[in-house]
C-alpha cells in the first residue's frame, strides 16, 4: 500500500513539475492573446466619453495659462487712453495675437479704439454670446491687477478653451475703453464716460445681432468672498436674473458656489449702457472692497488675489457658451451623469431649467442597482423623486420641473458600490418663447465638433471606424487615426511593424517617411519604395529619369539593372556601372559569376565575367592556373598521343 502510495505521489509531483515549467517554457498556453505583441495593445477610452461637452472646459482650464495671459498684459500697467496710449496700444496688441492665434478675428471698433474680437459660428444658429472686460485703466489708479488685468486675462482664457470647439453661436470678446476712466472734477470726482461701452453696444445693434446675453467682468481677484452678479430686477426674467442663475448654475456644477446673484445700482457698471438698449447683461465682480488700512499687495501670485475663483469663472463662462451652442439641431438637450458610487453615497448635480416640460432620466449600471434620484429647488425643496433598479432603467423623473435652477440629489441605496451612467433628457428654451431651441435652431453636418482630437477623422467618422474621437492616436502606435483609416490600416490595432504592402518597409517607417503603406511604389516612378529608400532616390517624387552620378544610367535603368544610382561604380571592382549593364553584369558585385576572380581582372585578362569557367575544364578561372586552356583536354591528348603514335606505327607494319 507505501508503495502504491509512493509511486501516486510521485506521479503527481512530476505533473506538477511539468505544468509550472509549461508556464515558463510556453507562456503562450496560459495568456489570452498575445499579450506580448504590439498587436495586441489593450485600448482604453479617454476620461471625456464620460463627460458632456459643456463640462470639457473644466478639464481645459489651468492656472498656468491664467498666469501667462496676466503676466503679458501686466507688462502695461497704466493703459489709458488719455495718459498712456501708447501702453494701451502695446496691451491691445498683445491680447490681439493671442486671440488671432486662437481662431478669433480682431478689430478696433469706434472712435475711441476698444479691442473687439469674435469666434463665428455655423448652421442657421445666428445667436451671439459676448464675454466683456474693460482694458483700460484708471488715472493713477493702484490696483490694475484686480481693475481689470485679471478679467482681460480670464477672457483669454475662455478663447482658449473654446478654440477646442466648433460651436454653432457666435462668440464675441469684448475689451471696451474709456469704460469707467472718464474724466475728474477739480474735487476729484470721477464722471464716467462710457465712450467705448457705447460704440460696442452701437456696432452690435447696427449690425442686427441676435444678443443671447452679454456677461461683464470686473474687478475679479480680489474675491475671498466670491463675487457677485449684478443684475436689474425690473427687467424680465430671462434679460438678467435667468443669465445670472444660468453662470451660477456651471460653477455650481463643478462644486463652486462663489456667486450671488443680486441687484444692481449700475453706477460705475457698463450696464449703464447696455441694457437701456435691449442688451441682455450681467455685471460679475468682486464681493471684496479694498481695505485702505490693509490693501492687498498688488501681484500675481499675492495670497491677497483669487486665481483660483478666477479659473473657476473662467471654466463655468466656457461651459455656458459651449451648452448654448449645442442646445439646437433637433435634440433636447440630453445630459451625461457617470458616477462611481459606494453603498448610501449621495451625490448632487446642477441643471438649470428653462421651460416646463418633462425632465426623464435612464439609467444603466455595471450591476443590479437601486438608486433614489430626487428634483429639488434652489433652496432644497422637493419637487419630484423616482426610484430606478436593475441594471438598466428608465422613468420620468418629473412633468413639470419648473423654470430655474434645480438640483438633482442621486443616492445610491444598494449594499454595494456600482458604477452608474445616468441620462438626463429635457428641452431647453434660452429666450423663454415657449418653442425648444431644438426646433429652432440647426445646423448641416456635421455636428459638431468636425474633429476634437484633430487626427484627420470627423467626430461622426471615428464612431463609424470606432476610434476614440479624444484620442488621436487611438491604438497608440505612433500613427494617427485618420492616417490608419485612409490607407488601410487598423486604428483599432498597434499594427505599426506590420507590412501591409509588404514591400519590406515597416508601417511606422512608411508614416515616418510619407511613403504609402498601401503601396509598393508611392510616387509611380516604376521604382519601388524599399529600393529607393535604400538607394536613397526620392521615394515620394517620380525620378525615374533622373541621373545623380552621371553615369548616363537614369535611376529607373539602374533599378531594372540592380545598379547603384549614387555612384558609377556601384561594387567598386574598377568596372563602371553602364559597361556592366551593357554587358550582362552585376553592377553591385566584383565578381559576377562568383568564380573568384574579379570582373575587371576576367576583362582585361579576356576571360569572361559571366561564365565561371571559361575554358570548361571543370576548375572555377580564379582557381584555375591557366583559365584559358582546358587541362582536360590536354591530359587526354597528350595520353592518347603515343597511342595514336602506337596504332600508326602498327597500322603501317600490319600493311
Amino acid at each position: 500500500m507505501s508503495v502504491s502510495r509512493r509511486r501516486i505521489t510521485g506521479f503527481v509531483a512530476l505533473i506538477v513539475i511539468f505544468l509550472i515549467g509549461s508556464v515558463y517554457v510556453f507562456p503562450s498556453l496560459f495568456q489570452n492573446g498575445d499579450s506580448g505583441s504590439p498587436d495586441s495593445d489593450v485600448i482604453e477610452p479617454h476620461y471625456f466619453n464620460d463627460l458632456n461637452w459643456w463640462d470639457i472646459p473644466n478639464e481645459l482650464a489651468f492656472t498656468s495659462d491664467l498666469v501667462t495671459y496676466m503676466s503679458g498684459i501686466d507688462k502695461y500697467k497704466t493703459r489709458h487712453m488719455l495718459t498712456e496710449p501708447e501702453a494701451y496700444y502695446d496691451a491691445a496688441e498683445y491680447i490681439s495675437q493671442k486671440l488671432e492665434a486662437l481662431g478669433v478675428e480682431t478689430w478696433y471698433e469706434g472712435e475711441h479704439q476698444s479691442l473687439m474680437g469674435v469666434k463665428k459660428g455655423f448652421g442657421n444658429d445666428d445667436r451671439a454670446i459676448i464675454f466683456s472686460a474693460y482694458l483700460d485703466t484708471e488715472i493713477n489708479f493702484e490696483y490694475p491687477l484686480n481693475f481689470n488685468t485679471g478679467a482681460c486675462a480670464m477672457l483669454l482664457l475662455i478663447a482658449e478653451i473654446l478654440s477646442n470647439y466648433r460651436l454653432s453661436i457666435d462668440v464675441y470678446f469684448s475689451f471696451p475703453s474709456y469704460s469707467k476712466s472718464g474724466d475728474y472734477l477739480p474735487s476729484g470726482t470721477l464722471v464716467p464716460l462710457y465712450y467705448g461701452a457705447e460704440e460696442i453696444s452701437d456696432y452690435l445693434i447696427d449690425n442686427n445681432i441676435d444678443i443671447l446675453a452679454l456677461y461683464d467682468f470686473e474687478g475679479l481677484m480680489l474675491a475671498d468672498e466670491g463675487y457677485y452678479a449684478g443684475v436689474d430686477l425690473t427687467e424680465p426674467y430671462r434679460q438678467s436674473s435667468f443669465l445670472a442663475e444660468l453662470l451660477r448654475v456651471f460653477l455650481l456644477r463643478n462644486g463652486r458656489d462663489i456667486l450671488t446673484v443680486t441687484a444692481n445700482d449700475f453706477d460705475l457698471s457698463d450696464q449703464v449702457v447696455y441694457l437701456p438698449k435691449g442688451i441682455p447683461t450681467v455685471h460679475v465682480e468682486g464681493r471684496d472692497t479694498i481695505d485702505p488700512d490693509n490693501p492687498p499687495v498688488e501681484s500675481i501670485y499675492s495670497s491677497d488675489y483669487s486665481l483660483d475663483k478666477v479659473l473657476a469663472l473662467a471654466k463655468a463662462s466656457a461651459s455656458l457658451a459651449v451648452f448654448l451652442s449645442y442646445s439646437g439641431n433637433g435634440n433636447d438637450v440630453s445630459e451625461k451623469l457617470v458616477l462611481e458610487l459606494e453603498s448610501l453615497q449621495s451625490v448632487v448635480d446642477w441643471k438649470m431649467m428653462s421651460i416646463s416640460s418633462p425632465l426623464s432620466v435612464e439609467m444603466t449600471a455595471n450591476a443590479s442597482a437601486s438608486i433614489d434620484i430626487q428634483l429639488q429647488d434652489d433652496e432644497g425643496n422637493l419637487i419630484d423623486a423616482v426610484t430606478l433598479s436593475g441594471q438598466t432603467a428608465s422613468a420620468t423623473l418629473s412633468e413639470s420641473p419648473g423654470i430655474g435652477p434645480r438640483r438633482t440629489l442621486v443616492r445610491n441605496t444598494g449594499n454595494s458600490s456600482i458604477q452608474v451612467q445616468l441620462v438626463f433628457d429635457y428641452q431647453f428654451d434660452f429666450d423663454g418663447d415657449d418653442v425648444p431651441d431644438s426646433q429652432q435652431y440647426s445646423w448641416p453636418d456635421p455636428v459638431p465638433a468636425i474633429d476634437w482630437d484633430h487626427d484627420g477623422l470627423s467626430d461622426t467618422e471615428e464612431r463609424i471606424a470606432g476610434t476614440d474621437i479624444f484620442i488621436r492616436d487611438t491604438d497608440h502606435d505612433s500613427m494617427l487615426d485618420g492616417y490608419e483609416v485612409d490607407y488601410g490600416l487598423d486604428p483599432l490595432r498597434n499594427d505599426q511593424l506590420g507590412d501591409l504592402d509588404a514591400d519590406g518597409l515597416t508601417n511606422i517607417r512608411e508614416h515616418t517617411l510619407g511613403t504609402f503603406p498601401n503601396s509598393t511604389d508611392t510616387d509611380r516612378d516604376g521604382m519601388d519604395d524599399f529600393w529607393e529608400v535604400s538607394f536613397l532616390t526620392d521615394p515620394l517624387v517620380d525620378d525615374a529619369l533622373e541621373d545623380p552620378d552621371n553615369d548616363t544610367l537614369t535611376n529607373l535603368d539602374e533599378y531594372l539593372h540592380g545598379a547603384d544610382p549614387m555612384s558609377a561604380d556601384g561594387d567598386f571592382d574598377g568596372v563602371p556601372d553602364v559597361e556592366e549593364v551593357a554587358l550582362g553584369m552585376n553592377p553591385l558585385s566584383d565578381d559576377t559569376d562568383g568564380d573568384g576572380l574579379r570582373d575587371q581582372l576576367e576583362l582585361l585578362e579576356g576571360l569572361d565575367p559571366l561564365r565561371p569557367d571559361y575554358d570548361f575544364d571543370l576548375t572555377p578561372d580564379g582557381l584555375d592556373h591557366n583559365p584559358r586552356i582546358n587541362s582536360l583536354l590536354v591530359i587526354f591528348g597528350l595520353a592518347f598521343l603515343p597511342v595514336l603514335i602506337g596504332t600508326v606505327f602498327f597500322w603501317k607494319r600490319l600493311q
